[in-house]
């Protein structure tokens, strides 16, 4: 309080200072001036210090969500260039996965993928990724695995023990969990199994929201393109490929979870990335291309 006090007399001796060398119309304009900055002071003397914080954080929050909702439209503006974001990434999967290497967008050396493989074959992938030394591995599994580790629980603890082996082998890396794929018709009718994937994706979500995984949702994506699988109603068209790849990138940059706070998967959001830039992959237009199952 005798700081403020202060400061207002302070204010109040410079504006008489300032005045005294004033024409008459100067005079009054410099007064009300002087008489709204006194008036805004004394309205900072009413105003809970933890408010001022508060609104500070909150407006600081906006600003990083709006840059974040900026970042992710301009790589959607324009798809094709999301693939530069995988310079320094590295992709485990199945034969869904290996698309991103059969259609020539990534590097066959950055997508470690086969057809049937499961979550089990990570552990065959150490000492690959140790040479590769990826800042990013994204984890695309799921089709062949349902139904092998008994629930959905037990998948997601299994998939737990695999992370925990590559965060003590690649102890930097940042790991980030793709939710399984859904499938279509005809696939669904010749497959239940195809119906469990809702309950694997809320047990795999949750394990990653409890162990501080990055986890990419694609719910919402899988539906609004869903016309881009192929015709077993597994696999998916090449079109495809770049809206995945872009909401794995989205899930790669971390969550806002305050103003000050970018829960990101042990690695912060503005570290800046070990740019190792693979060639730019050839442009879509391979339409209705079987995929290597």
């Amino acid at each position: 309080m005798k700081k403020r006090t202060g400061l207002l007399l302070v204010c109040t001796l410079l504006a008489a200072l300032l005045l005294s060398g004033c024409s008459g119309q100067k005079r009054a304009e410099y007064r009300a001036d002087v008489q709204s900055g006194v008036s805004y002071l004394q309205s900072l003397e009413t105003i809970d210090p933890d408010t001022v914080t508060q609104k500070l954080r909150q407006m600081r929050l906006e600003k990083l969500q709006a840059e974040r909702a900026a970042r992710e439209q301009a790589l959607l503006d324009d798809i094709d260039t999301v693939w530069q974001e995988f310079s320094d990434a590295v992709i485990l999967g199945d034969s869904r996965a290996v698309g991103f290497s059969y259609y020539s967008f990534l590097d066959a050396s950055r997508v470690l993928a086969s057809s049937g493989e499961r979550i089990d074959a990570i552990d065959g992938h150490i000492e690959d990724l140790k040479k590769l030394d990826p800042a990013y591995i994204f984890l695309c599994y799921g089709i062949n695995d349902l139904g092998w580790y008994g629930s959905a629980q037990d998948y997601a603890d299994t998939l737990l023990e695999k992370i925990r082996l590559l965060r003590r082998e690649l102890p930097e890396a940042v790991i980030v969990v793709s939710s399984i794929l859904p499938a279509y018709e005809p696939a669904v009718s010749r497959e239940k199994l195809w119906l469990q994937i809702p309950d694997y994706t809320a047990a795999v979500q949750a394990m990653c929201e409890e162990n501080g995984v990055l986890f990419a949702d694609n719910t919402q994506l899988s539906e609004d393109y869903a016309d881009l699988w192929q015709p077993d109603g597994i696999h998916l068209l090449p079109e495809f490929d770049p809206h995945w790849a872009a909401n794995l990138i989205f899930a790669s940059w971390g969550e806002i979870a305050d103003a000050y706070t970018v829960f990101s998967g042990r690695r912060a959001l503005a570290d800046g990335h070990r740019h190792r830039l693979l060639p730019v992959p050839a442009a879509l237009g391979r339409r209705g291309r079987r995929s290597p199952v």
